[in-house]
């Protein structure tokens, strides 16, 4: 079973095969116009063609192995995850960082202004003290309340492209204030001035702690190892 879609004036559309066929198969697709040039790509097959819509509604698309997943685009190069597009976006601008609290929860917010690209942003991809923990899909505001969240820990954003080139990283700047962690709490041992904070929901998974003075350490178990922070 294939289903195809078609844009109100027939000139883009996508086949979408319920099931990859097991062998060889010719798709015919339907409702074309015939006097106008598609340009056929895949989502999983790097291959395209140019024809007409004539000549694909007579003699159709020959797929000799089709992949799991494969899509069928007409008129759709810049289909999400193509290989035309090798423009990477423009990084965000503007990141700012802070402690914060959100519906009660205790954590780091981060807001930054948007990246650009020449066909259309995907997502952004968060990142704290080097590695990703999250992406945005939609605005430009993310707030971290998982255990390591720390406002005086790096976090960097960057902005992916919808074929999936990234932009260089925006880069927080480190917050020289008071330290406010989520911790897992399991085996959590204060030292210290580092106290944990009351009268506020318990982050998920874990719970703030806070220190007033720099150097204070924390000894804790995290992700199954004993560590000082």
């Amino acid at each position: 079973m294939w289903f195809e879609r078609l844009s109100g004036d027939a000139r883009r559309g996508i086949i979408v095969p319920k099931h990859a066929p097991a062998g060889a198969v010719t798709v015919k697709p339907k409702g074309l116009l015939a006097g106008e040039r598609y340009v056929v790509s895949y989502q999983e097959t790097d291959a395209s063609e140019e024809r007409t819509g004539a000549d694909l509604m007579e003699r159709g698309i020959a797929v000799l192995k089709m992949p799991p997943g494969e899509l069928i685009y007409l008129n759709l190069p810049l289909h999400p995850g193509n290989t035309v597009d090798k423009q990477p976006p423009t990084r965000p601008s503007d990141l700012h960082v802070a402690a914060a609290e959100n519906m009660g929860y205790p954590g780091v917010e981060l807001t930054w202004k948007p990246g650009a690209d020449e066909t259309w942003v995907s997502y952004y991809e968060i990142f704290r003290g080097g590695t990703a923990i999250n992406k945005v899909a939609k605005g430009t505001y993310y707030f971290d309340h998982s255990p390591g969240a720390d406002a005086r820990v790096a976090y960097e954003v960057r902005t992916v492209d919808g074929a999936g080139n990234v932009s260089e990283k925006a880069v927080s700047p480190v917050s020289a204030g008071k330290s406010a962690v989520v911790f897992d709490d399991a085996d959590l041992t204060l030292i210290g001035t580092w106290q944990r904070t009351t009268h506020v929901q318990p982050a998920h998974a874990g719970t703030i702690c806070e220190s007033d003075r720099k150097g204070d350490s924390a000894e804790l178990t995290f992700e199954g190892k004993r560590v000082i922070v």
